[in-house]
């Protein structure tokens, strides 16, 4: 087992205390190009923690994408067999992510995988909560 990162909604986190996280659509530019494809069903996963602007900027994301004020960072443990490979040489696909809010760039470069079967939820552990209306009070 390997272990990355997930960041979402808190509302997501709900129903992924339920269901474990499961695949959806991914339309990321990276993945479009990498494999000329419009989009994967698959859960990003993040291959090293994020900190800093990095970490800030992908928190915001999730909420500004979304309309939520809640976000949560997760701590996954997944199957190595379960990455997307890329179709001609049969390795890993490791999608590296710029991430961008209007004019500023929070993070570039950054190392992720798609990872295309279930996790299951006791594979999972929530290790951020952030609430943005907390931080102005």
């Amino acid at each position: 087992m390997r272990t990355g990162y997930h960041y979402t909604t808190a509302s997501h986190w709900k129903q992924i205390k339920r269901k474990g996280l499961v695949p959806y659509k991914l339309y990321k530019k990276e993945i479009q190009e990498a494999l000329n494809v419009h989009y994967v069903n698959g859960i990003w996963i993040w291959q090293k923690k994020l900190f800093g602007l990095s970490h800030i900027g992908t928190i915001l994301f999730q909420m500004a994408g979304k309309g939520e004020l809640s976000a949560v960072c997760l701590k996954v443990k997944y199957d190595p067999f379960d990455i997307l490979k890329e179709e001609k040489r049969k390795l890993n696909l490791s999608v590296t992510h710029s991430g961008t809010l209007g004019n500023i760039k929070y993070h570039d470069g950054e190392p992720a995988v798609i990872v295309l079967k279930p996790i299951p939820i006791k594979h999972i552990e929530i290790i951020g909560d952030y609430h943005l209306g907390e931080a102005f009070k």
